[in-house]
C-alpha cells in the first residue's frame, strides 16, 4: 500500500469573478464568496499552505500540498478545487464540519482517481491561470508560466510576462500580449490583435480585422474577410487576405504578401497567374 495522503475537496459558489478573484505576485491566490474565503500562498518559513475561512473562522490551514486541480465555471460563478496533501505536514486547524461544501478523506496516494498526481511543483497553482466564460468578458493574467483564456461571447483578454499566452473568442474581440515566449490569438468574428516582444506572434480572424506585431522572431496573420496587417522588426513576416486589403512590413528578414482582387474570382488559376493578379 502506498503512502497515505489527505484528499481535500471543496466547492465555492456565488463567486463575483470581477471583484473576488485575485492572483497576486509573490505566489498568492485568493478567492472569496460571501463569508467563505480560500487563500493559497507562502508565508515566511511556513511554506505553501491552503487556508480556508468561513465567517472569519478558520476551517483549515494546511501545508504540504502535493497536487491540485482547479475547475472554474464563469457561467455558474463557481469553483471546484481538489488538493492532495501530505498528512505529515503541519496544520494549525482542521474543521471539516464548518462548511457543507468542504470535505476531506484519507487514502493511498496511488489509488486516488479524483486528484492530480505527479505535480511536484506547487508553483503551477499560482503561475497557471485558466478561466473560461460562456458569455461575457474573460480576463486573466499570469506573471510567470502559462495564461489561457477563452470566451464564447464577449471579450477575451490575456497577458503573460513570461511563458505562453493564448486566447480565443468565438464572438467579439480577442487580445493577447506576451513579453517573452509565444503569443497566439484567434477570433471567429470581430477583431483579433496580438503582440509579442520576443518569440512568435500568430493571429487569425475569420471576419473582421487581424493585426499582429513582433519585435523579434516571426509574425504571421491571416484574415478571410476584412483587413490583415502585420509587422516584424526582425525575422519573417507573412500575411494573407482572401478579401479586402493585405499589408505587411518588415525591417529585416523576408516578406511575402498576397492579395486576390475582388471581382476576378471567375478566372482560372492559370489565367490569374498569367495576368499577375
Amino acid at each position: 500500500m502506498g503512502y497515505c495522503m489527505l484528499h481535500l475537496t471543496t466547492e465555492i459558489t456565488g463567486i463575483d469573478f470581477a471583484n473576488d478573484f485575485h492572483i497576486h505576485s509573490g505566489e498568492r491566490f485568493v478567492v472569496t464568496s460571501g463569508d467563505l474565503q480560500l487563500e493559497i500562498g507562502s508565508h515566511g518559513g511556513h511554506g505553501y499552505h491552503i487556508l480556508f475561512k468561513n465567517n472569519g473562522h478558520i476551517i483549515s490551514d494546511l501545508h504540504g500540498v502535493k497536487a491540485e486541480d482547479f475547475n472554474f465555471n464563469m457561467k455558474d460563478r463557481s469553483l471546484n478545487a481538489s488538493f492532495l496533501i501530505d498528512p505529515m505536514a503541519p496544520f494549525h486547524e482542521l474543521d471539516v464540519n464548518n462548511h457543507p461544501n468542504f470535505s476531506i478523506s484519507m487514502h493511498a496516494e496511488g489509488v486516488c482517481n479524483n486528484c492530480v498526481h505527479g505535480n511536484a511543483s506547487f508553483a503551477s497553482l499560482v503561475n497557471q491561470a485558466q478561466v473560461s466564460a460562456d458569455s461575457g468578458a474573460a480576463q486573466v493574467s499570469a506573471d510567470s508560466g502559462a495564461a489561457q483564456v477563452s470566451a464564447d461571447s464577449g471579450a477575451a483578454q490575456v497577458s503573460a510576462d513570461s511563458g505562453a499566452a493564448q486566447v480565443s473568442a468565438d464572438s467579439g474581440a480577442a487580445q493577447v500580449s506576451a513579453d517573452s515566449g509565444a503569443a497566439q490569438v484567434s477570433a471567429d468574428s470581430g477583431a483579433a490583435q496580438v503582440s509579442a516582444d520576443s518569440g512568435a506572434a500568430q493571429v487569425s480572424a475569420d471576419s473582421g480585422a487581424a493585426q499582429v506585431s513582433a519585435d523579434s522572431g516571426a509574425a504571421q496573420v491571416s484574415a478571410d474577410s476584412g483587413a490583415a496587417q502585420v509587422s516584424a522588426d526582425s525575422g519573417a513576416a507573412q500575411v494573407s487576405a482572401d478579401s479586402g486589403a493585405a499589408q505587411v512590413t518588415t525591417e529585416t528578414g523576408s516578406t511575402s504578401s498576397s492579395r486576390r482582387p475582388s471581382g476576378f474570382e471567375f478566372l482560372g488559376a492559370e489565367t490569374l497567374a498569367a495576368l499577375d493578379l
